[in-house]
């Protein structure tokens, strides 16, 4: 069966502008990092990261501990809560969030990292020794650009700093 002009031309108007979107829709996708994944439990987490990273820690902290209540063994949202409320300077609920994504996931890169700086803010260099063992476990060789790697070379220095000091100032 032969098809008219005319049916034709619509045929190939409607692939022109169906490509015509999909092409669009990609590079929304590339240039907008702030699009979120598909996945409603990633795409919480990228949210999480974005209002913490806009330093709006109050609505950040609303919406992460709704996200936690459906969430709550992710151990990202349990970090970013702790961001949040490290912003909003409530230091022990930020201990306590950091905590619980440790618990969650003992090798959790971010959270290990944060706890032994604020262990060497502290003056805690037992506990703090004990987080570089974590990140040391993530990451045994260098690597740069390793995330991991790069977090136990900071603490490690931050470490270094404070056996250094011995009894003065350890913060970083």
């Amino acid at each position: 069966m032969l098809m008219s002009p005319t049916t034709e031309a619509n045929k190939t108007r409607f692939i022109a502008f169906f490509g015509a979107l999909l092409v669009l829709a990609y590079v929304f996708w590339v240039v907008d990092p702030r699009i979120t994944s598909l996945d409603p439990e990633k795409a919480a987490v990228q949210n999480a990261r974005h209002a913490v990273d806009d330093r709006d820690y109050r609505n950040a902290l609303d919406g992460i501990l709704k996200d936690i209540k459906t969430y709550p063994y992710n151990a990202d949202l349990r970090f970013y809560a702790a961001q949040a409320y490290a912003g909003l300077g409530q230091r022990t609920y930020a201990i306590s969030q950091y905590q619980a994504a440790l618990q969650i996931q003992p090798l959790h890169g971010q959270s290990a990292l944060a706890m032994g700086e604020l262990y060497l803010e502290s003056r805690q260099l037992a506990p703090a020794q004990e987080m570089l063992g974590r990140l040391q476990t993530m990451c045994p060789q260098a690597q740069a650009g390793n995330p991991d790697c790069d977090a136990r070379n900071q603490l490690a220095a931050g470490i270094a700093r404070a056996k250094a000091i011995q009894g003065g100032d350890v913060t970083r």
